[in-house]
C-alpha cells in the first residue's frame, strides 16, 4: 500500500466519496419498507411537521424503547425540506455514510501515521455489504446519525491531542452529546478514547482521567435514560441466554464480514442451546484470543494497532448485548449492530495487508501484493453491496429475503402475509400466516392476522374462535412496544361490534395490567369504560394516560368533560388547549372553549 502514500489526500477522499456512491445509490430509487419505518417516519405525526409541540413531544418521549430525539429532528427537518418522499430520507442516510467514511480515513490516518492504512480502512467500512442494512434502511438513520457524531467526536479529541487545545475538547463533548441525542448505542466513546490514549503510549495520569469526565457524566446521565426506555420492554431473554448469546454475535458478524452472503434484517435465534453451542465455543475463542494478543501487546509494546482494532470491534459491540428479544422472538445479530464496530476489524485487516506490502518490497518484487489483494477485495464486494441494496426496495422484496435465507423465520412469513394481505392476496396472505403460526405457535402476531382474513372473508365464528386463542396466549412477551398495543385494540373493537361488550371489558384491563407504563392501554380503556356508561371508573384511567403523556386529543377532552361538569372551569380549560395543540381546529373543543369563557373560567 505504500503506493497510496503518493496520492494526495483530496484524491483520496473524492475516491472515496465516488466508490460509495457506486456502491449504495441502488438505495435512492427504493421506498419505505413497513418495518419501523411506519411506526417512526410515514406514519408518524410527529415527524411530518415540525411545530413547537413535536419537537417538545421527541425530546420527551421514547420511540418506544430508545431515546432518539435529534434522530427525529432529522426527520422532521427532512419533511420540512423535501416533504415525505422516501429518496430523501434515504439520501440522509447516504450523505450521513459519506461523512463517517471520510472521518474513518482520517482518524486511522492519524492512529496509524499511515495513509493508506487510513484508506483501506475508510473503503471497506464504505462500501462492505455488511454497511447496507444502516444505510438503506430509513428507519436506522439513528445508527448512521449517532455513527458520524460518534466519529466527528473522536475526530476532534485528536485535534485536541495534536495541540492540547481545550477548546477542541469541549467541542468533542458538545459532539459526543448529539451523537447521545441520536441514540446511545455510542455510550462506549470514553473506552475508545482510552484506547488511543493506551495505543499513542500515552502515561494514564490523572490529566488523562480528569479530561475524560465531562465524557463520563453524560454516559451516566443518558445510561439512566436508556435503562428507563428499556424497562419499557415488558420480556426479554433468558439470564443464560444474555450471558452467552454475545459470543455467538461476535463470531457471527466476523464471518460476515468475511463472507457477507445470507446477509438478513432478521437472523431468528431458537430458544435451546443445542444448534448454538459451536458458535458460542468460536465466540468464545475470537474473546480469549483477543484479551490474550492485547495483553501480550501491553507487556511487549508491539502489534498495538493490531490490539487496538481487535478491542474496538469488541467494545463498539457491547451496547448491542442487551438486545435479542422483539415481538416473542430471539434474535442474535443484527447488521446495522456491527455498523461502528466492523472499523476495528477493517483496520487490523488494512494493517495486515500494509505488513504484507512491505514484505512485498523487502523481496523487490515488482508489485505490492497487499495493495492488489484489497482493491480486489473491494471490486468484489461492490457488486454484493448493490446485490444487498435491491433487497431494500419494498417490504416484500424484503421479507422474501428472509425467508430465503432463514426460511425458519415466522415473523418474516408473517410481514410478508401483511404485505400480500395489503395488495388483496389473500388466500397467499392466509398460507404465510398458517406458516407463521405453525412455526411459532405460541405467538399471536400470526394469530391476529389470521383472525383478520377470516373477518373479512365473512368466517365470524372462525375469527371469533381465533380471536379467543389469542386472549388465552396473551403474555408480556406480546407487548413490547406501544405500536403493538394496536391489535389489542383492534380485538376489543371488534368484540363490541359482535356484540361481546363484556369481552372487550375482559380484555383491555389484562393490556393496562401487561402494559401498565404506556399510556394507549389506559386510554382505550377509559373509553371503553365510558362508552358502557361506566365514568365514573373511566375518569382514573383517562388521568393516568394523560400523566404517561398520552397524543390521544380524546384522552383529555374527557378530562375536561368532566372537569367542566364538576365546575373546575381552570381544569377544563387547560384540557380543551391541551386537545387543541394535539388536534388544531378541533371544532368541539373549541366549543366548549368558548361555553367556558362564556361562563366566567
Amino acid at each position: 500500500m505504500p503506493l497510496l502514500e503518493y496520492l494526495s489526500v483530496r484524491t483520496l477522499r473524492l475516491a472515496l466519496v465516488a466508490v460509495t456512491i457506486i456502491a449504495f445509490a441502488m438505495i435512492l430509487r427504493n421506498g419505505f419498507v413497513s418495518l419501523d419505518d411506519d411506526y417512526l417516519i410515514y406514519r408518524n405525526p410527529a415527524v411530518q411537521s415540525m411545530t413547537p409541540a413535536n419537537v417538545g413531544h421527541v425530546f420527551t418521549s421514547y420511540d418506544p424503547q430508545l431515546y432518539i430525539p435529534l434522530t427525529f429532528v432529522s426527520y422532521q427537518l427532512t419533511a420540512v425540506l423535501f416533504g415525505m418522499q422516501p429518496v430523501w430520507f434515504h439520501l440522509g442516510n447516504l450523505l450521513l455514510h459519506m461523512g463517517s467514511a471520510l472521518l474513518v480515513f482520517s482518524i486511522v490516518t492519524k492512529l496509524s501515521g499511515k495513509r493508506s492504512i487510513g484508506f483501506f480502512t475508510a473503503l471497506l467500512f464504505a462500501i462492505h455489504p455488511l454497511q447496507t442494512e444502516a444505510v438503506a434502511w430509513a428507519a436506522a438513520r439513528k445508527d448512521v446519525l449517532s455513527g458520524f457524531f460518534f466519529l466527528l467526536s473522536m475526530h476532534f479529541y485528536l485535534r485536541f491531542r495534536e495541540r492540547e487545545d481545550v477548546s477542541r475538547l469541549w467541542i468533542s463533548v458538545a459532539v459526543f452529546a448529539l451523537g447521545l441525542f441520536s441514540k446511545v448505542s455510542i455510550i462506549v466513546l470514553p473506552f475508545i478514547l482510552l484506547l488511543i490514549d493506551w495505543l499513542q503510549r500515552r502515561r494514564f495520569s490523572r490529566e488523562v482521567f480528569v479530561e475524560k469526565i465531562p465524557y463520563l457524566i453524560l454516559c451516566i446521565l443518558f445510561g439512566i435514560i436508556a435503562v428507563i426506555g428499556k424497562s419499557r420492554v415488558l420480556a426479554s431473554s433468558s439470564a443464560l441466554f444474555s450471558a452467552l448469546l454475545p459470543l455467538k454475535s461476535i463470531a457471527f458478524y466476523l464471518v460476515k464480514l468475511a463472507l457477507p452472503f445470507g446477509l438478513s434484517v432478521i437472523y431468528p435465534q431458537e430458544p435451546t442451546l443445542a444448534s448454538t453451542l459451536p458458535w458460542i465455543a468460536a465466540g468464545g475463542i475470537v474473546l480469549l484470543a483477543t484479551v490474550s494478543i492485547a495483553i501480550v501487546s501491553r507487556m511487549t509494546g508491539r502489534a498495538r494497532l493490531f490490539a487496538f482494532g481487535l478491542l474496538w470491534h469488541l467494545v463498539l459491540l457491547v451496547p448491542s448485548f442487551s438486545t435479542y428479544w422483539k415481538n416473542g422472538f430471539f434474535y442474535f445479530a443484527s447488521d446495522r449492530y456491527a455498523y461502528l464496530a466492523c472499523v476495528g476489524i477493517f483496520l487490523v485487516v488494512a494493517s495486515l495487508l500494509d505488513r504484507l506490502d512491505l514484505w512485498s518490497q523487502t523481496r523487490k518484487f515488482a508489485m505490492e501484493f497487499g495493495t492488489i489483494l484489497g482493491a480486489l477485495f473491494a471490486i468484489a464486494l461492490i457488486p454484493l453491496t448493490i446485490a444487498q441494496s435491491r433487497v431494500w426496495h419494498d417490504s416484500a422484496a424484503l421479507y422474501s429475503n428472509v425467508i430465503r435465507n432463514y426460511p425458519e423465520s415466522a415473523m418474516a412469513h408473517n410481514n410478508l402475509g401483511m404485505e400480500l394481505d395489503r395488495s388483496g392476496k389473500s388466500e397467499e396472505a392466509m398460507a404465510q400466516f398458517r406458516r407463521a403460526n405453525a412455526l411459532a405457535p405460541g405467538n399471536s402476531l400470526a394469530l391476529f392476522n389470521i383472525a383478520a382474513v377470516e373477518g373479512k372473508s365473512g368466517n365470524i365464528p372462525e375469527a371469533v374462535a381465533t380471536y379467543e386463542r389469542i386472549i388465552a396466549i396473551l403474555g408480556p412477551q406480546e407487548l413490547t412496544m406501544a405500536n403493538e398495543l394496536k391489535r389489542f385494540f383492534w380485538l376489543a373493537a371488534k368484540f363490541e361490534t359482535l356484540g361481546k361488550p363484556e369481552d372487550a371489558l375482559a380484555l383491555l384491563p389484562k393490556i393496562v395490567s401487561l402494559a401498565p407504563q404506556f399510556p394507549d392501554a389506559h386510554g382505550e380503556l377509559g373509553l371503553l369504560l365510558d362508552r358502557l356508561g361506566k365514568h365514573d371508573e373511566a375518569i382514573p384511567e383517562f388521568r393516568k394516560a394523560a400523566a404517561l403523556g398520552s397524543r390521544d386529543p380524546r384522552v383529555y377532552a374527557q378530562i375536561g368533560i368532566a372537569a367542566s361538569a364538576e365546575g373546575n372551569f381552570p381544569e377544563a380549560k387547560r384540557m380543551f388547549q391541551h386537545v387543541l395543540a394535539l388536534d388544531p381546529g378541533n371544532s368541539d373543543a373549541e366549543e366548549y372553549l368558548k361555553e367556558i369563557e362564556r361562563r366566567g373560567g
